[in-house]
């Protein structure tokens, strides 16, 4: 009857042990599990943070830019420089003068927020940091559509008729201001999200 009693207690002790080690392994784990998370979290913020502060400083420097741009092209088209200018040489000369430096100046970029989102960054973050995050690279699309449709204009064929300079200016006008509104909305967001990164990482 002991001997009986000894081997069960030892069968049970042994079963203990066995689970207890396997609790143990899987706890272990899924703590290595989520500090490996954890870290590659801070490593895709950060370079995400990195991104938008690059991209925010393209667009102050193009903000500022645009607004020289602006500034010219409302003189051109109010003391009729531009018409003159153009009955004299073509359109495109006149806009070198309006814009010395062309219209775009650079690509914002998005890549370590692609990369962020493949590797599921929404999971591991707040509903509040997921929208800014995505309001940022929204509105950065909306600028991107902007310079585009500024471009397209600026290479069509209505641009080589004299007749329609006064029509191109007010265009150009309109593209501009369009494009110069999402840029300083874009700036205001970029601000924002760099502010939520910096109040999370303290």
């Amino acid at each position: 009857m002991a001997e009986r009693r000894s081997f069960w207690s030892k069968a049970i002790l042994e079963s203990a042990m066995i689970i207890f080690s396997v609790f143990s392994a899987l706890f272990i784990n899924e703590w290595n599990k989520g500090k490996n998370e954890a870290e590659k979290t801070v490593l895709i913020m950060q370079n995400v943070k990195s991104e938008i502060e690059t991209n925010k400083k393209m667009l102050e420097e193009a903000i500022s830019y645009h607004e020289e741009v602006m500034a010219r092209l409302i003189q051109s088209s109010e003391d009729g420089t531009a018409e003159k200018q153009t009955l004299e040489d073509n359109f495109f000369n006149v806009l070198r003068e309006i814009a010395p430096r062309g219209f775009y100046l650079g690509q914002l970029q998005n890549i370590a927020w692609t990369v962020a989102k493949e590797d599921k960054i929404t999971n591991r973050i707040s509903l509040e940091e997921s929208q800014i995050l995505f309001g940022v690279y929204k509105q950065q699309e909306l600028v991107e559509k902007s310079i585009w449709a500024l471009l397209d204009f600026l290479s069509s064929r209505e641009m080589h008729k004299k007749e329609l300079v006064d029509e191109n200016l007010i265009i150009l006008q309109m593209l501009m201001n369009e494009m110069l509104g999402r840029e300083k909305v874009l700036e205001a967001k970029c601000t924002n999200a760099l502010d939520m990164i910096q109040q999370n990482e303290e």
